[in-house]
C-alpha cells in the first residue's frame, strides 16, 4: 500500500495519486492557463509556478532535515513529512509541464530546437554541480546516492533540463523511419511493464552473473546488468502483453486511433495594455 515492498514501487503510489486527485489538477491547470494568454503571460506564471516548486523542495531537501518540522496530527505527517518521497503534490510541476506542452506544441518544439545548444550547456552544467553535490555531501571513500534525492531545488532544475534534452532526442529520432525508432517505440510500449518487474530481473541477473563470476563487479559489470535487465525485462512485459488482457498489467494497450494534439495559439504580449 505504501509501495515499501521494493525500491521502486514508491512510484505506483505516486502515479496513482494523480489519477484519484485528476480533476483537482485539471481545474488547477485550467486555472493557470486561464492566467496565461499571451506568451509573456506564459513565461511570467511559467518562472512563479518553478520559483514556488523550488521553494518546496528546499523546504524538502533542507527545512524539514535541519529543523526535524513535524506535524501534531498523525496522518498529515505521514503524508507531507514521512512520505513525501511519493506524495503527488511534491511533483505536481511535471504534470503541469505536461499540459502546458499539450497546449503549446508547436510553439515548445520550435523553442527547444532553437535553443538547443543553451540546454545542453545548462545540462552539462546542472549535471556537474550534482556531482559535486554527491561527492560533497556522501563523505570521505564512499558515494551515497540517496544525496541525489530528486526532491531538491538542484535536482528539479537538472530533471527539467533533462527532459527537454529527451524530447529532442525523440524529435529527432521521429524524424526517421528505420530499426531504431521501431525498436525504441517498442520499448516505450512496454516500459511501464519493464519498470514494473525490473526489480525483481535484476536480483536473479546479478544472481547469475556472480555464480559465473562474470561482469559482477565494477563499471562493465554494471553496464552488462543493466543491458541485460533492460531486454529481459522490456521481453517479459512483452510477452505478458499478448495474454488476454495482459496488456492491462503491463499497460501497453495499443491506441485505438491517432488523435491531434491540443494546440493553443499564443499570442505575443500586446504593446499597450
Amino acid at each position: 500500500m505504501l509501495g515499501s515492498a521494493s525500491y521502486h514501487l514508491w512510484f505506483v503510489v505516486m502515479i496513482f495519486q494523480f489519477y484519484l486527485l485528476f480533476p483537482l489538477w485539471q481545474r488547477f491547470f485550467r486555472f493557470l492557463r486561464n492566467h496565461a494568454a499571451t506568451l509573456g503571460r506564459l513565461v511570467w506564471v511559467s518562472g512563479l509556478t518553478a520559483f514556488s516548486y523550488g521553494l518546496l523542495m528546499w523546504f524538502s531537501s533542507r527545512y524539514i532535515p535541519a529543523e526535524g518540522f513535524r506535524f501534531q496530527q498523525f496522518l498529515l505527517d505521514m503524508y507531507w513529512i514521512k512520505y513525501r518521497d511519493r506524495n503527488a503534490f511534491y511533483y505536481f510541476v511535471y504534470f503541469l509541464m505536461g499540459g502546458w506542452v499539450a497546449v503549446c506544441l508547436p510553439l515548445f518544439r520550435a523553442k527547444i530546437r532553437e535553443y538547443w545548444r543553451q540546454i545542453v550547456v545548462l545540462f552539462l552544467l546542472a549535471y556537474g554541480y550534482i556531482g559535486y553535490e554527491l561527492f560533497r555531501d556522501s563523505g570521505e571513500g564512499m558515494v551515497n546516492l540517496n544525496v541525489a534525492t530528486t526532491l531538491k531545488p538542484s535536482m528539479f532544475v537538472y530533471t527539467i533540463l533533462q527532459l527537454l534534452l529527451v524530447y529532442l532526442a525523440a524529435l529527432l529520432l521521429s524524424a526517421q523511419k528505420n530499426g531504431w525508432t521501431r525498436c525504441l517505440t517498442l520499448i516505450g510500449m512496454h516500459s511501464y511493464g519493464a519498470y514494473l518487474i525490473h526489480a525483481l530481473v535484476l536480483t536473479y541477473v546479478m544472481k547469475v552473473l556472480r555464480a559465473a563470476e562474470l561482469f559482477h563487479t565494477g563499471l562493465t559489470g554494471s553496464l552488462v546488468a543493466f543491458l541485460l535487465c533492460s531486454a529481459i525485462s522490456v521481453a517479459i512485459s512483452w510477452a505478458i502483453s499478448k495474454l488476454p488482457f495482459g496488456h492491462l498489467f503491463v499497460g501497453s494497450a495499443p491506441r485505438k486511433r491517432k488523435h491531434s494534439p491540443s494546440v493553443r495559439q499564443w499570442q505575443q504580449e500586446p504593446k499597450a495594455m
